[in-house]
């Protein structure tokens, strides 16, 4: 976030007390649900990440495969199928796609995480930021909430941080399948950290896109 601190994207870092990072408050309301689903305020979002995919990178690489492998050591024993373990083997040993662009990003953009003020927007909750290739960030931003292609397509149009929306959409699709691995990975380690059902709440259609049953 320090190195954010100039762009007017990241909230102003107040300080550390006992491991903890002090944030100053971002003054705002938070995005209604469905607002990110309207085509008319798609074009704002894509400024907004283009505006920090376009920033210089921090210096801290997003470690997704120990990422990964770290969520997956904290998922319920019970839950770990043949198939869910040989899925996380595949993830481990598979390449990852060279990237298209590296660039500082978010990787948690959803309503919850938006914050609306005097027309403009800010993120807050930055705990998963890192430098990754933008298709990864794509990736995750377009799952995350649920877009349709057309609304992908919209969001592409405005994108700026690179100057060939097809390449960006193809790199999107070839990170995928990561991106929502990575997803299932993050419920159900919250759930086996947790018990708390909800996060076993997460859409079937999630779990099949991540290859699992």
């Amino acid at each position: 976030l320090h190195r954010l601190r100039d762009s007017g994207l990241a909230p102003r870092v107040a300080g550390f007390s006992h491991g903890w990072l002090l944030l100053y408050r971002v003054e705002g309301e938070i995005l209604p649900p469905e607002q990110i689903q309207q085509p008319g305020f798609i074009p704002q979002l894509a400024a907004l990440v283009s505006n920090l995919h376009n920033q210089p990178l921090t210096g801290y690489r997003l470690p997704l495969k120990a990422q990964a492998d770290r969520h997956f050591h904290l998922t319920d024993k019970r839950r770990r199928t043949p198939q869910l373990l040989r899925i996380h083997r595949h993830f481990m040993r598979e390449a990852e796609p060279q990237p298209l662009k590296l660039a500082p990003a978010h990787m948690d953009i959803h309503p919850g995480n938006i914050v609306t003020a005097a027309g403009e927007l800010h993120l807050i909750d930055w705990e998963y930021a890192a430098d990754t290739d933008i298709g990864l960030s794509l990736a995750t931003l377009f799952r995350a909430n649920h877009w349709s292609l057309t609304l992908i397509h919209t969001f592409l149009r405005y994108y700026s941080a690179y100057h060939c929306p097809q390449r960006v959409l193809a790199q999107t699709c070839r990170w995928q399948v990561r991106a929502d691995y990575m997803m299932v990975m993050w419920f159900e380690s919250r759930w086996g950290q947790t018990g708390d059902p909800q996060f076993l709440q997460y859409p079937a259609a999630l779990k099949a896109a991540a290859g699992l049953r």
